[in-house]
């Protein structure tokens, strides 16, 4: 999508690679299969509710969490060795070596410089798709301080959006939510602080490390670096309703603009998914979609609201398959492809086409003249907007 990197909507430039395949169901079977190891069901921990005696009596090896108080504290560790040499034909993994082995950032000094030799952003940019790759490919594989480094190292990069995306991702396939502050500090030290993303990740880790603070409040240094990083980027320490704050997220805006997926409607979209994915599925069907979005949907027909419900549905179809709450909403998304309001009709085809494209096989066909005349949406846009 023109100016925007989220995986909610990503066009495909058919130059970027010679062998990109076309098929919407063949393009979604191999997403699911890429991103199968990215993500896992790890709700009990991110959504348990923690009774007060379970919470202060935690013993040191009897944390909720698979990652260690020395992983965390590595993270941080000043390197003694000399840097690691700097080649223009290195690997990932060599990168990655060499990410890890510079003392790229201080989390506890908010204004120092980040200093990140010169051959190694010109390494980063001249790879850039292929390093994001390779990092989201091996989250479970890597220690926290190599993750940590290299987006420490990406999060020099210029473009904001593709920042914006990382963040995103990072909150998505992020196994343990105690990683979250850590993975997304560098990225929001310099950050907008009025994008509705950004405070939306905010809000996330202000309450993430709330309850972290009080899970590691026998561990001094974990305090110690936890309430530094939240007082360098701002946040506000508090366990409050987060699903308040869901729902106060949902706006009705125009889905498409100019011929192309507007942008608030993504950032917006983006927001609710990441807070849903941070809860569990039985919230996201039970109250906020079944209790909240689609009433509201049936009462104002919103193109904007099928969106909403659609993104985070899909989201969860990566972990649950077809689950019938899930193949529930998609049975009723599928009613509304011949609607006779075009955006709503074509926000049904954009998701329904990649989970059965026998049903939308003759949407573009029939529906090309509408479009025209109703959207100015252009129809190779359209076949190549993967919506996730």
């Amino acid at each position: 999508v023109k100016n925007s990197f989220f995986k909610d909507s990503i066009i495909e430039d058919e130059s970027v690679t010679s062998n990109f395949d076309n098929n919407p169901q063949n393009i979604i079977k191999n997403y699911l299969q890429e991103t199968e190891t990215f993500k896992t069901n790890d709700d009990e921990i991110k959504n348990h509710n923690f009774e007060d005696n379970e919470l202060f009596d935690l013993k040191d090896n009897n944390l909720p969490y698979k990652t260690s108080v020395d992983d965390i504290l590595e993270i941080f560790c000043e390197k003694k060795a000399s840097p690691p040499q700097i080649k223009t034909n290195m690997s990932f993994e060599e990168f990655v070596y060499v990410c890890s082995n510079l003392q790229v950032s201080e989390p506890l000094e908010k204004y120092k410089e980040i200093f990140i030799p010169k051959q190694l952003i010109v390494f980063v940019e001249n790879n850039l798709k292929g390093i994001i790759k390779y990092l989201f490919s091996n989250l479970e594989k890597w220690k926290p301080r190599d993750i940590y480094s290299v987006v420490t190292v990406l999060s020099t990069i210029k473009n904001d959006e593709l920042k914006e995306s990382i963040l995103h991702d990072i909150i998505i396939f992020i196994k343990e939510p105690v990683l979250y502050i850590f993975y997304c500090y560098p990225f929001l030290l310099e950050s907008n602080p009025n994008s509705i993303f950004i405070k939306t990740i905010k809000k996330i880790l202000s309450f993430q490390v709330a309850v972290d603070i009080k899970i590691f409040k026998s561990y001094e240094n974990i305090l110690k670096i936890l309430n530094k990083i939240s007082e360098n980027i701002n946040l506000k320490l508090e366990i409050f309703s987060i699903e308040s704050y869901c729902m106060e997220l949902v706006k009705e805006v125009p889905i498409f603009e100019n011929g192309n997926l507007n942008n608030e409607a993504l950032l917006i979209g983006a927001s609710i998914k990441l807070i849903c994915n941070f809860m569990d599925w039985d919230w996201t069907y039970d109250q906020f979609i079944v209790e909240f979005l689609y009433p509201k949907f049936i009462k104002t027909n919103s193109p904007s609201i099928m969106y909403y419900i659609c993104l985070i549905t899909f989201n969860s179809y990566k972990d649950f398959g077809n689950h019938k709450s899930i193949k529930s909403i998609f049975d009723k998304i599928q009613e509304y492809i011949s609607n006779e309001n075009i955006e709503l009709s074509l926000v049904a085809y954009l998701f329904i086409r990649q989970t059965d494209s026998n049903i939308c096989k003759d949407w573009i066909e029939t529906n090309q003249e509408r479009l025209k005349k109703h959207i100015s949406v252009d129809i190779d846009f359209i076949n190549k907007t993967i919506v996730f």
